[in-house]
């Protein structure tokens, strides 16, 4: 019995595997994680078949119910490989005027430098993200010489300069620290200023760091700052990634205005575009959006004396982006959310805010997109 106990384990943790493959959370295992599956499936089946007459007629049913689920997960691992081969297929066998049309509104981080730069000298790409595992066991050079090779073959075939994007905010998000000098978060800067002259000195003495590091590595976006309102009330379950009450400036819409209106001015100055983040706010969010969809009731007026203030300020005092977040924002578009509605992104933001800059959404391998019907490809 304790033999078959053992096998029920492991076709429950290679059906949950099963399950997650091709996602993010198992992206560091890539590959190794269907190698895994595959093995351990065909090892069991062998096993259980070759036990098959020890066992009584009960057990044989359950053993034989076993054998049926490690044959599931062997068939969803092949036909999820299959497919996954397929879909690349199929995107590199467009035709170029549709591959570099679609292409280029997209910003993909990578692991293979060499598959990011084909993916480049096709033209399949309008930008790159890169994060902390791009720079391990690099030097600064081997890095900025790498976003350089990158831009060169854009110049090269005649194409805009690719947004090359990064998260690094200050304190807990700092994706390209200590490589380039650790910072708190624009809130601990803010909370230790005596009074507004020191707090904006500092603000911009801050931002240059920033700027001046991002610029000369080669990066020309960065995903920060944070200008969802720090809301205390809100008690998010699970939160392990969101951590907003940990990242947000300031409860005072106000203060999130100036301090990022400053952070932003001082990042144009040297060539670097600041992404304001998370529109609609997740600052009255109850779940972490990298794995469920939040739900904002909040009335339309009320948030736009609110939550949207430092949206709307600081991108009528700077050419800031605007990242869209995986938020629903029920009374304007029950189905979707805001990185995916165009409902909101037309009615409210180009129309009611009178925002014309560039929208980038937050990543698509979060688990609202990734987890729709049709996943990040549809």
């Amino acid at each position: 019995m304790f033999k078959l106990i053992t096998h029920t384990l492991l076709a429950l943790l290679t059906f949950a595997i099963t399950y997650l493959l091709g996602g993010p959370y198992l992206l560091k295992f890539r590959h190794w994680d269907s190698l895994f599956v595959v093995a351990i499936s065909i090892f069991c089946i062998y096993k259980l078949l070759f036990t098959w007459p020890q066992y009584q007629k009960a057990k044989r049913w359950l053993s034989f119910a076993i054998i049926a689920l490690f044959m599931f997960n062997f068939g969803m691992v092949v036909h999820k490989e299959w497919r996954g081969l397929y879909m690349k297929r199929s995107v590199f066998s467009a035709s170029r005027q549709q591959f570099q049309k679609i292409g280029a509104h997209i910003i993909v981080g990578y692991h293979d430098f060499n598959k990011i730069k084909n993916l480049v000298e096709k033209g399949g790409v309008g930008g790159v993200f890169i994060s902390r595992h791009n720079i391990q066991g690099k030097t600064f050079l081997e890095v900025k010489e790498e976003l350089a090779e990158l831009q060169a073959i854009q110049k090269k075939h005649g194409r805009p300069p690719l947004l090359i994007a990064t998260d690094h905010e200050g304190g807990i998000v700092s994706k390209l620290s200590p490589l380039l000098t650790p910072l708190p978060s624009l809130a601990k800067v803010v909370n230790q200023s005596k009074n507004i002259n020191e707090r904006n000195m500092a603000i911009k003495d801050y931002a240059k760091i920033h700027a001046s590091e991002l610029a000369s590595i080669g990066v020309n976006v960065n995903f920060g700052p944070v200008v969802d309102l720090k809301n205390i009330q809100t008690k998010v379950k699970f939160d392990t990634h969101s951590l907003i009450s940990k990242r947000a400036i300031s409860h005072d819409p106000k203060v999130v205005s100036e301090v990022a209106t400053i952070y932003a001015n001082t990042l144009e100055k040297y060539g670097v575009l600041a992404t304001l983040k998370h529109f609609p706010g997740l600052g009255k969010i109850k779940q972490d959006t990298h794995f469920m969809t939040g739900v904002l009731e909040t009335d339309i007026e009320q948030l736009m004396k609110t939550d949207w203030v430092p949206f709307n300020n600081v991108t009528k005092n700077s050419h800031a982006m605007m990242m869209v977040g995986h938020v629903r924002l029920s009374q304007i578009d029950k189905d979707n959310p805001v990185s995916i509605s165009k409902t909101v992104i037309q009615d409210i933001i180009r129309n009611k805010m009178n925002y014309k800059g560039l929208i980038v959404t937050d990543d698509f391998s979060m688990g609202p997109i990734y987890s729709r019907p049709g996943g990040i490809g549809k």
